[in-house]
């Protein structure tokens, strides 16, 4: 018998329809279990509400008590999951299942794992619980009993509470949170613990895309190449190629989810449905929001209910009306740091940055030593420009002074790399978004935040190498390399013979990436141009052929004015190119004898 799958998530994330169909495409014969809302209801999914299976997960709230800079509806909700499918198991009858985070790709099929897996009580990855085998209720239910203790026994609350501190003394983020519990678990339960990291069969399951595990890791996410729709990565020390049963994209990777999929095809009602509710995706449901609407309604004067319901707000992608609640906690509760924070948070992200700096300064006037609060001001003043220097209100200064309360947080060196890129030191910039990286070599952010300012840094070059005729053409790269090859050779040669070649730029666009990873398209450029040279081309002078790698919308803004047509191809892509530069370039092509007119 096929061994269910469950996955819980609340809202419609434009990521969810992606997961469920590739978990659907590698597991047939398996029955797929969401426990979700009213937004995330799919065809061909057995769906149920999470609201119906929160009898355990509100008593374990009552004992819970929140050791965690994240906010509290995310840290407890991660721990009743755990009681919800407790809950629902016993509910449907259900003695095993395989648990799936929602962010997770399965490329396995999971029966045959659970059979290799059930002398454990529970298996996962390390202690991230994204992919977990449960071998029977009562194995669940034991756990969720030992995540009870955690909270309600004294002594071992204590216990907690004191590694959370120490915690908090090497790092500004940290949590006490189900992973917390599940490694407490695994130490008191040895060999009943099964882990999901172990290479079995030259094959693993993946428990985070973003850290890695022994394997290779490019800017910050792990090196997958794909062979017969299975991912493969390296192993670093034994040098093997390891097949991965499944990735699990947490965090900012999420966004990567859809260029993973591998199912034959999208099914066409979750497609429909993608649809149809991606404009609406969030990360907390409506449902939610409304939940704890009528909790504020019970109790008005709650400052704990009105900054639950801003995060929620903010996670729903409603600042203006998040920041009224955040607004409404602090006047129950004045001294409400994280309220300030989180509404620092909510101006910025309604482009009030003089709002945002008056509430990071109320959260440092109550915690003077808030790293958090200092790295969010800096980021603050450099959205507004200031460079003055002074020693409160540049973000230089305080993003050092955040340097100086936590010399090894990456955060601090990011937000310094952002404050300078702001003013236009690139250099800089670079220099200290490598630091974050150094750091922390799995912070994706930073990464992205490098990948930007390189390529701000090497715009100028291009610009400088324009000339009075400014030509670009657009080759499609996943085109099979003969026609790509074809058509460079006959731009090429058209060029370089044309009378005016000395006064001639040649842009090429280098983004519509390769499907062969290894494919170097600067390499090929230079293979087409020997090519052509080779074919008793005479060349007085030559003109300048130049790539264009990836251009930010105000780059290519900026280039627009010195270009003077594309060349039509044969096989192009501009996918790479805002609509509204496509719109403004005039188009040549090559005539019958492979000449161009200018």
């Amino acid at each position: 018998m096929a061994v269910p799958i469950v996955l819980i998530h609340r809202s419609n994330s434009n990521y969810l329809p992606y997961t469920i169909a590739q978990a659907m495409w590698t597991n047939p014969h398996s029955t797929l279990f969401l426990i979700g809302d009213d937004s995330n209801r799919y065809e061909r999914v057995d769906h149920v509400l999470i609201a119906d299976y929160l009898g355990s997960a509100t008593e374990f709230a009552r004992v819970y008590q929140h050791l965690s800079t994240n906010p509290i509806e995310y840290e407890l909700f991660c721990f009743q999951r755990w009681f919800i499918l407790k809950d629902f198991m016993a509910r449907q009858g259900l003695e095993a299942c395989f648990y799936l985070d929602s962010d997770v790709m399965v490329y396995d099929n999971l029966t045959p794992e659970h059979q290799r897996l059930q002398s454990y009580k529970i298996a996962l990855t390390d202690d991230i619980p994204s992919t977990t085998a449960v071998n029977g209720l009562d194995a669940l239910s034991e756990f969720c009993a030992f995540i009870f203790d955690l909270y309600q026994d004294q002594t071992s609350f204590q216990q907690i509470e004191s590694a959370f501190k120490q915690q908090l003394q090497t790092a500004s983020e940290t949590s006490i949170s189900d992973m917390f519990a599940f490694k407490k678990y695994r130490e008191q339960n040895g060999q009943s613990v099964g882990e999901l990291l172990d290479i079995v069969d030259d094959a693993v399951y993946d428990a985070r895309m973003t850290a890695s595990y022994g394997f290779k890791v490019v800017n910050g996410i792990k090196s997958i190449h794909f062979k017969d729709k299975q991912p493969f990565g390296e192993h670093l020390s034994s040098g093997k190629t390891i097949r991965f049963k499944s990735l699990h994209f947490q965090g900012n990777s999420k966004r990567n989810i859809k260029d993973y999929f591998m199912g034959d095809r999208l099914p066409e009602r979750i497609a429909s449905k993608l649809l149809g509710e991606i404009n609406a995706a969030s990360t907390q449901s409506r449902s939610t929001v409304a939940a704890l609407h009528n909790a504020i309604q019970l109790h008005p004067d709650d400052p704990e209910a009105h900054y639950r319901l801003g995060c929620a707000l903010l996670e729903a992608g409603q600042p203006a009306d998040a920041a009224h609640s955040f607004q409404a906690a602090i006047q129950r509760l004045p001294t409400f740091l994280g309220a300030y924070i989180n509404l620092g948070v909510a101006h910025l992200q309604q482009n009030q940055p003089e709002e945002a700096i008056r509430c990071y300064q109320a959260a440092l006037e109550l915690e003077p030593n808030s790293a958090l609060a200092y790295g969010n001001l800096g980021y603050a003043y450099a959205e507004i420009g200031q460079l003055e220097a002074s020693e409160d209100c540049t973000a230089m200064c305080n993003a050092l002074e955040t340097l100086a309360l936590k010399p090894d947080w990456a955060e601090s060196y990011r937000n310094l790399g952002l404050a300078y890129q702001r003013f236009g030191n690139l250099q800089a910039a670079i220099q200290h978004f490598d630091r974050a990286i150094a750091l922390q070599p799995d912070f994706t952010a930073a990464h992205l935040d490098l990948e930007t300012a390189l390529l701000h840094q090497s715009y100028q070059p291009l610009i400088e190498r324009l000339r009075t005729i400014n030509l670009i053409i657009f080759p499609n790269w996943q085109e099979p390399l003969e026609h790509t090859y074809a058509d460079l050779e006959a731009v090429f040669k058209a060029v370089l013979m044309h009378p005016q070649a000395s006064q001639i730029a040649l842009l090429i666009d280098a983004n519509s990436g390769a499907v062969d990873a290894e494919f170097d398209i600067e390499t090929a450029l230079n293979e087409v141009m020997f090519n052509v040279l080779m074919a008793a081309i005479d060349l007085d002078e030559a003109p300048e052929i130049y790539p264009v790698h990836r251009l930010t919308v105000t780059q290519w803004d900026g280039l627009r004015p010195h270009i003077t047509a594309r060349i039509r191809l044969n096989y192009e892509s501009m996918d790479a190119v805002p609509p509204s530069i496509q719109a403004q370039l005039s188009t040549l092509e090559l005539d019958a004898d492979g000449r161009l007119s200018l």
